[in-house]
């Protein structure tokens, strides 16, 4: 790359021409000397010595003074498309650039010439366009002669203008040799001459597209430039360019000029037809609408204006136009429009950001150019990938930036793009980017195309804050959902990466729920072939971006949590042209408490809690699993009743009390609380790793408290053993459920009894003897259900013995002597049963 700099910088230098010219010296150019050096190719080397011998010895190098006289010779006198025919060379795609330019545009052809009239001294100053900057080509006017022929080898010369011959020399003399600017695209020599935007679509792009069919047509009517390429011949030898298809007369492999199109209307059907134009200023084409089609009509020649003449222009319709050729340009000339044009250059990973203030609506186009590939060996060089991304810079904080248009093109040397729209009036920040390998800076050059423009740069901390809110802008407006959650048609997942976004996408999470829902998206990527992995931090001059290496990082899960009426992102980027991506992704839901109770309540397990002493109250508690851990509602539906709870909490596994509960239970897991009339009680459990199981098991304690009772002053023990004597004996007396015992031996009625009162995690019993007539001794058997009895009598699990004299009674811990008549829970699920009482043997004593 370094040879071609340096001479470019030695045929860039502009000699005196002027000096030159007044003072009548001949010039010959020493560095495109008239010598087979300059005929001949340094880099392709696609001829041997033999051939190039032969070549030499029917080719001789004259001067057009020496050729022509004076008085048959002009430059760029009323030039037309008649100046131009191609000669030997197979340059069709440069020649039919020059066709098209000086059919639509004449001006822009004498722009190239900086002296604009024949002079003796053969010398001439063309300004060409390299790496999009305007630079000056000084060439003489020998030309390559064919001896047996007695015409120019290569251009050649229609009328009395030689400006085509000049043209085409100062391109050779540009790539190195005639032989370097055989072979091409309309764009290398549209891109060479016109500092306009230049767009080119493929036989796919063509085939079954109504609306660039549209555009083609609009670019002619606007006079704008529009070449195309005939398909390839298969299987043709590599010097072999050019084969006529036997049945449409079309040449493969070469490049024609669109020099009209028309719709009319035949009969009842519209055509649309297009007028082409060969650079050989010959016509072979047989084709619908040929010169011998007899669909012709004299009307129909007027309106398209027809003239049957051999200078290589004929008609064809369009749909006919789409089978035989392979790509179309086109190139939006328009001289009226202001070109700005700035050389550029960026450290390598770095990038430019440019403000574009607009004073008035203008159609914008950007051209970012690199050196041509064309002018070097491929293994000498290889063009950075370009990236540029424009938006519109507005006033609303939700959407700081709007999405404009973007594009990324992977090793080549132009890239063009077009505003979709006019662009009103404001401000834009464009993006532009080189990924540049063999070049320790990236250079390029800027043209900016628009009617009026002011340009100026944009510092870097302001990128990271343009990339993420034009991109978010795009993913809003441009792209399909990929995922609507449906847990909660709220939360919407988009992930794109584009080249129309410069390369760059996002994994982008968007929080619409309608129920105040937070989510935890869990991403994790599991293929990232030609994509790169970015991540953002916010820091004091603005978001920074920056690479993630660390492969176990790229592809460990990454966590988004997303609140309500918020977005959260992953962002990529593109860096080879074939892109693959493959993800898992699961997510999670926080939801707000109101609407976790009201989906607990419709939804969640319900189990009833029975006051005994109350059954018609309605008491129950209700939990449901979700996402983040488990909520517990304990809902008391009494008027009259206080529920007084005490809920044990055992292994839990992956689960957490709140902060709140965590202050009241630092020994052991459990909640203690009361549940008024009326009222309910929330209680969470929370998740503490969500890729962890979860388990855990509970007990339950349930007390009933009617308003006014004794035992509201002591609802906040944990069992019967921590009251006295007294205290249990009274709430017994108060409030437990009477039981007679009656005279197994006669119908006589007895004053001996036996109370229950269920205390919460206790069932407690008072028996009484309250007949003077009898002394009372009994055997009481239980069958048992989820229960134990507590000290029960010797050798037995389920029985007690039972003592008592007259006025005496039995309750927990009065007579230690005896056992202690009291029930307890024996498990945590499902709630405690009464015991029921079985009574075998009643002795009786008078």
């Amino acid at each position: 790359m370094q040879d071609f700099v340096y001479r470019l910088q030695q045929i860039t230098k502009l000699p005196d021409y002027t000096s030159i010219i007044l003072n009548g010296e001949k010039y010959e150019d020493d560095l495109f000397p008239p010598k087979a050096s300059s005929i001949f190719s340094k880099r392709q080397n696609k001829f041997d010595d033999e051939k190039k011998s032969q070549f030499e010895e029917r080719i001789e190098w004259k001067r057009l003074h020496d050729l022509y006289p004076e008085s048959d010779m002009d430059l760029i006198k009323d030039i037309s498309v008649k100046d131009v025919k191609q000669g030997q060379l197979g340059d069709c795609y440069f020649i039919s650039t020059l066709r098209g330019l000086v059919g639509s545009h004449p001006n822009e052809i004498k722009k190239i010439f900086v002296n604009k009239r024949i002079n003796k001294s053969g010398i001439y100053v063309l300004r060409f366009l390299i790496k999009g900057h305007p630079e000056f080509i000084t060439v003489d006017d020998y030309v390559p002669y064919c001896n047996y022929s007695k015409t120019l080898a290569f251009a050649q010369k229609m009328t009395k203008n030689i400006w085509p011959i000049l043209v085409e020399k100062a391109w050779a003399k540009i790539n190195g040799s005639y032989e370097d600017i055989e072979r091409g695209s309309p764009t290398d020599g549209l891109d060479s001459l016109v500092p306009y935007s230049i767009q080119s679509f493929t036989k796919d792009d063509l085939e079954g597209n109504s609306e660039l069919e549209e555009n083609i047509h609009k670019a002619s009517k606007l006079n704008y430039i529009l070449a195309a390429s005939s398909k390839v011949t298969k299987g043709e030898p590599d010097r072999k360019l050019h084969v006529e298809d036997p049945l449409s007369g079309i040449i493969s492999d070469h490049c024609y000029i669109i020099s009209g199109s028309y719709k009319v209307r035949i009969g009842t059907t519209n055509e649309h037809i297009l007028k082409i134009s060969n650079p050989w200023a010959t016509q072979t084409y047989k084709g619908t609408w040929s010169d011998q089609d007899l669909k012709w009509t004299e009307e129909l020649k007027e309106m398209v204006d027809f003239s049957k003449k051999n200078d290589g222009e004929f008609y064809t319709s369009y749909s006919n136009f789409i089978q035989c050729f392979e790509s179309v340009t086109i190139c939006k000339c328009n001289p009226f429009l202001r070109v700005i044009s700035r050389k550029m250059s960026h450290k390598q990973n770095s990038y430019i950001l440019i403000n574009l203030t607009l004073p008035t609506n203008t159609d914008l186009s950007i051209n970012i150019h690199q050196y041509m590939k064309r002018l070097f060996k491929p293994e000498d060089y290889k063009p950075g990938n370009i990236r540029v991304l424009i938006a519109e810079k507005t006033e609303y904080p939700k959407s700081p930036f709007k999405y404009v248009i973007g594009d990324y093109k992977y090793d080549t040397d132009l890239l063009s793009i077009d505003s979709p729209m006019i662009l009103r009036k404001g401000t834009y920040y464009m993006y532009i980017q080189l990924d540049c390998e063999d070049q320790l800076d990236a250079q390029f050059s800027c043209n900016m195309i628009g009617s009026d423009m002011i340009v100026s740069k944009v510092s870097h901390s302001e990128f990271g804050f343009f990339l993420i809110n034009t991109l978010k802008d795009y993913a809003r407006t441009k792209v399909e959902n990929s995922r609507i959650s449906p847990k909660d048609a709220g939360f919407i997942t988009k992930f794109f990466y584009s080249y129309e976004t410069a390369g760059y996408g996002l994994y982008l999470f968007t929080n619409n729920s309608q129920n105040d829902s937070t989510a935890l998206e869990k991403v994790q990527f599991t293929k990232l072939e030609g994509l790169k992995l970015l991540e953002t931090s916010i820091r004091q001059k603005g978001v920074h971006i920056s690479p993630i290496l660390d492969k176990d990082k790229i592809f460990s899960e990454k966590y988004l949590e997303v609140k309500p009426g918020r977005e959260r992102f992953l962002l990529v980027k593109m860096i080879e042209r074939q892109c693959q991506s493959e993800y898992n992704y699961f997510t999670h839901i926080r939801y707000c408490v109101n609407n976790l109770i009201k989906m607990c309540l419709k939804d969640g397990k319900k189990e009833a809690i029975t006051n005994p002493f109350a059954p018609k109250d309605v008491m129950n508690y209700y939990y449901l699993f979700h996402d983040y851990g488990v909520i517990f509602i304990f809902e008391n539906k009494s008027k009259t009743y206080t529920l007084d709870e005490y809920f044990t909490l055992k292994k839990l596994e992956n689960y957490r009390l709140t902060n709140q509960d965590l202050q009241l239970s630092k020994h052991k897991p459990f909640w203690k609380f009361t549940v008024k009339p009326k009222k309910r009680v929330v209680k969470h459990l929370q998740k503490i790793n969500m890729g962890l199981k979860t388990s855990f098991q509970y007990n339950y304690n349930h007390k009933f408290i009617k308003a006014g009772d004794l035992e509201s002053s002591v609802i906040e023990r944990d069992s019967p053993e921590e009251l006295s004597d007294l205290e249990v004996a009274t709430i017994i007396t108060q409030k437990g459920v009477k039981c007679a015992i009656k005279n197994p031996n006669s119908e006589e009625p007895m004053k001996i009894y036996y109370k229950y009162y269920f205390f919460g995690p206790f069932y407690g019993f008072l028996f009484k003897n309250e007949d003077p007539n009898y002394f009372f001794k009994a055997d009481f058997k239980f069958q048992l259900q989820n229960l134990k009895l507590k000290d029960p009598s010797k050798g037995s699990k389920d029985t007690w013995t039972i003592k008592l004299g007259y006025m005496q009674s039995q309750t927990p811990k009065q007579h230690p002597k005896w056992p202690s008549p009291t029930l307890i829970p024996l498990n945590k699920n499902p709630k405690p049963t009464p015991a029921l009482l079985i009574i075998p043997k009643i002795q009786l004593f008078v």
